[in-house]
C-alpha cells in the first residue's frame, strides 16, 4: 500500500506526496530493522523534500528490489 503510494506520487510528479508516502514507509521498514529498504525510503523521501524527482524511478525500482529480499529473508527465518 505504502509503495503504491509512494509510485502514485511519482506518477503525478508531486514532491509533497511522495514526501510523505517515503516518510511513512520509512517508519514502517525502520520498525523492522531494514536497512536496505530504510536508505532507499530516505533517498525518495530527500526527493520529495528538494523536489528533485529526476531519479525517483530509479530510486522506487532500488526501493521496491530492497524489500522483496527483505520479505524473502524474513519468510525464510519465519520457517526456521
Amino acid at each position: 500500500m505504502l509503495v503504491s503510494s509512494v509510485r502514485r506520487a511519482i506518477d503525478a510528479s508531486d514532491a509533497t506526496a511522495l514526501r510523505h508516502a517515503a516518510h511513512a514507509l520509512k517508519g514502517s521498514v525502520a520498525n523492522f530493522a531494514a536497512p536496505r529498504p530504510f536508505e532507499a525510503a530516505r533517498r525518495l523521501e530527500r526527493m520529495g523534500i528538494d523536489e528533485d524527482l529526476s531519479g525517483a524511478m530509479v530510486a522506487l525500482q532500488e526501493l521496491e528490489e530492497a524489500l522483496n529480499v527483505f520479505q524473502t529473508d524474513a519468510r525464510k527465518e519465519a520457517s526456521r
